[in-house]
């Protein structure tokens, strides 16, 4: 019986045309995919904002039912204006909206902690800490770089290393605290504004409003926006003078001194005329700390007062703008709103 054996044909490898072709194709497969990627995880990032927005317009709200008015934006036991349902009881209390509205963005034990107040120079502590040095995931946005430096330790909220650069410096009575920051800021003309030209240390901070006094209507009144932590402009940098937008710092303007003014956690005012149109993904340096700044060249993120949120185009006129800031002079938005 014969045995027929066969010889196996050589095995052919791949030619260096061939390879090069298969390298362009995963190129342009990268290439495409990239920018889809990138576009939903900016998607991602927007609709995080977003919610963090909600949760604070939804939390003011819930204060305001249980209070009477919305929270003030600032309150101290020596000012004339510590009056109505936000008053502080305690000799030298002092605290402001973001505090305030703790229990109503799920944080009661934090606020109970801290006794509903920062208090000044030194800060309540909680836990043996600065109050203020507490860092929380809603008030970050991911789209926000934070402050330059190293990320921000012993948070037991939960921003913790997942929130790198989240701390500012603020030049306090004694050499500075590292307070946290903040990727959102309130409207002053909605919390604080009294009808006073210039908020000083005292006053025009706590306007009681309540929602009948927004009299614009609440879906046409800008209640929070986006406004990005670290915020210095050129000068003040050459100057060793820090800005940005810090939680637990709402009457900064208030300290006095270039080396403190530039933190703040709201935006417009303190008169219609000086409202300054929000900024879109500004860089640091040409940030302006007393304007609203979106996270996204697109424009900026906000909470209106009826608890929707939405993206203001960064084509909206600064007229539109300062109409939406200004929540009781009756004046008719545009067609960019």
């Amino acid at each position: 019986m014969s045995v027929f054996s066969r010889q196996a044909a050589p095995r052919r490898g791949f030619t260096l045309i061939e390879l090069l072709v298969v390298i362009a194709i995963i190129a342009v497969l990268v290439g495409l995919l990239l920018p889809a990627v990138q576009k939903v995880r900016e998607a991602a990032a927007r609709a995080q904002s977003q919610n963090n927005l909600k949760q604070l317009a939804l939390g003011c709200h819930n204060a305001h039912d249980v209070r009477g008015t919305f929270p003030p934006g600032w309150t101290a036991s020596y000012s004339a204006e510590n009056v109505g349902p936000w008053a502080v009881t305690r000799t030298n209390d002092r605290t402001g909206l973001f505090m305030l509205i703790m229990p109503y963005i799920e944080q009661e034990g934090f606020f109970a902690a801290a006794g509903g107040r920062w208090n000044g120079f030194p800060s309540a502590l909680v836990e043996g800490k600065d109050c203020r040095a507490y860092v929380f995931k809603t008030l970050l946005a991911p789209s926000d770089p934070g402050f330059p430096g190293p990320g921000c330790p012993d948070s037991r909220n939960d921003g913790g290393a997942s929130s790198p650069r989240s701390f500012g410096n603020f030049p306090g009575a004694t050499g500075g605290a590292d307070w946290a920051g903040s990727s959102y800021a309130f409207n002053y003309w909605l919390f604080a504004h009294r009808g006073t030209t210039t908020p000083g240390y005292n006053n025009n901070w706590n306007a009681n409003t309540r929602v009948q006094n927004i009299l614009d209507g609440t879906a046409n009144a800008v209640m929070f926006a986006e406004k990005r932590m670290s915020c210095t402009p050129a000068a003040y940098q050459a100057a060793g003078t820090p800005g940005g937008n810090l939680w637990g710092v709402e009457n900064s303007v208030a300290y006095g001194g270039a080396s403190r003014r530039y933190y703040r956690s709201w935006f417009g005012g303190p008169t219609k005329a000086n409202i300054a149109k929000f900024q879109a993904n500004p860089r640091p340096d040409v940030c302006d700390p007393e304007a609203a700044s979106g996270l996204q060249s697109a424009g900026v993120n906000v909470a209106l007062a009826d608890g929707s949120v939405r993206l203001f185009s960064a084509t909206m006129t600064s007229t539109t703008w300062s109409n939406a800031v200004v929540v009781d002079d009756g004046y008719v938005l545009g067609g960019d709103f």
